[in-house]
């Protein structure tokens, strides 16, 4: 199965679009992010899973700021671990949607309702394709290395935690970091991606940042 990266790919595929405003894009990539965020929020109930994870035994720590990658400090989701991983081409959508999303934002706001959401639902799926144009079977790299691999038309989701230390730098359990590693792995993931993918209708990847 060919596996692409997506790497290489971001070098490329603006310069093959026809731009946006770059003030305008911003936004609308914002305001479009924002909806499909909170459109994920409900489908999915992804906040009991969140809490599930803040409430576990195996005591998963919450990531500091620093540790962050961009896409779990700009999501819109305000939970603690989950956030949504894809990224988001606007560039795709036809020019009478993209003027429907720069009428919503007021001053720069990013106010969403029942009709913005309705706009995402029906167009994420090809927003969020890696190569618009190739087929599910493609799959494609999230990361620099072969881990985090998922079908081109895939809604990506990732799970953030860190490790628990002790004052002096060490592992406070070593063989709890391994339990937490195998339930997700093994217990959790595998049956998020199974549900989210039936009320998705597409295949859900979720992958994990350490």
């Amino acid at each position: 199965m060919l596996i692409l990266s997506c790497f290489l790919f971001l070098t490329s595929c603006f310069a093959k679009k026809e731009q946006i405003e770059h003030d305008e894009d911003i936004s609308v990539q914002s305001l479009y992010r924002k909806a499909l965020d909170q459109y994920f929020l409900e489908k999915l109930d992804l906040k009991k899973y969140d809490s599930l994870l803040a409430t576990s035994k195996l005591r998963f720590i919450i990531r500091t700021t620093e540790r962050q990658n961009v896409y779990q400090q700009t999501s819109t989701l305000s939970l603690n671990y989950i956030y949504f991983r894809n990224n988001i081409y606007i560039e795709r959508l036809d020019r009478k949607t993209l003027d429907f999303l720069q009428s919503r934002i007021d001053n720069y706001k990013l106010n969403v309702d029942d009709e913005l959401i309705k706009v995402v639902r029906e167009t994420y799926s090809k927003i969020v394709k890696m190569f618009p144009e190739e087929k599910s079977s493609i799959k494609v790299l999230y990361s620099k290395n072969d881990k985090k691999i998922a079908f081109n038309n895939a809604v990506v989701f990732e799970i953030a935690h860190q490790s628990e230390f002790d004052e002096e730098g060490n592992y406070v359990s070593r063989e709890n970091e391994a339990r937490k590693k195998t339930y997700l792995k093994e217990e959790l993931i595998p049956h998020l991606e199974m549900e989210f993918s039936e009320k998705l209708s597409c295949p859900v990847t979720i992958f994990i940042e350490e």
